[in-house]
């Protein structure tokens, strides 16, 4: 199953670097597989994996699926060729998408809080006045 896919994926990346071979030459061609290949390391180690390693702390699973998406189209940007760039480009949109129509997760902080509700002790209190003397 691997292997046919596999064969399937090369054949049409040949086909679709021929095709921007014949229509927009080399030079278009060894351009964007340079600023693809720039953009998907910028990518993968700004978005993708330092901030993988923060959102862990919330265990949002969207928060989660976003960072990974973003780092995985960022790993197909890296890799030259038309259609994984395609791959790469879907995987950052949908992640973008996710970013923007997801709140943050207050949940766990809220029922840490609630629970210590009305366990309050005043008296851990310190008021403090500080008074300044004129010279």
């Amino acid at each position: 199953m691997l292997r046919a896919f596999s064969t399937f994926y090369i054949i049409v990346e040949i086909i679709l670097i021929i095709f921007v071979l014949k229509f927009q030459g080399l030079e278009i061609y060894a351009a964007e597989v340079l600023i693809s290949g720039i953009l998907g390391l910028a990518l993968i180690f700004k978005f993708g994996i330092l901030t993988f390693f923060d959102e862990m702390r919330s265990f949002s699973t969207k928060s989660i699926f976003r960072e990974l998406g973003i780092a995985m189209g960022g790993a197909f940007l890296f890799l030259p060729g038309i259609l994984s760039e395609i791959i790469g480009a879907t995987f950052i949109i949908v992640s973008l998408f996710l970013k923007k129509h997801t709140q943050p997760n207050f949940t766990q902080n809220f029922g840490q809080n609630a629970e210590n509700k009305g366990t309050f002790d005043e008296s851990e209190i310190i008021d403090v006045e500080i008074i300044e003397e004129r010279k």
